[in-house]
């Protein structure tokens, strides 16, 4: 899906979870609003890589060009 149709659907959500009566329902709108919106906004997209592992990758690159 692209992300128009994806901010289309949740656009409905938000607007069914105020006519939505039951808890169970308005917890599944929810989880699906959830879903499109990390959808949305690419979670699990990329790679991560933290500040001490790359420190550690500049300073083994400082040792094998540098001897």
């Amino acid at each position: 899906m692209n992300t128009s149709a994806l901010n289309y659907r949740k656009d409905q959500i938000r607007e069914l979870y105020s006519s939505e009566k039951t808890p169970q329902g308005k917890r599944n709108l929810r989880k699906e609003f959830h879903e499109l919106k990390d959808e949305i906004s690419g979670n699990g997209r990329g790679v991560f890589i933290s500040v001490g592992s790359m420190v550690l990758i500049v300073l083994v690159l400082i040792f094998f060009i540098y001897p």
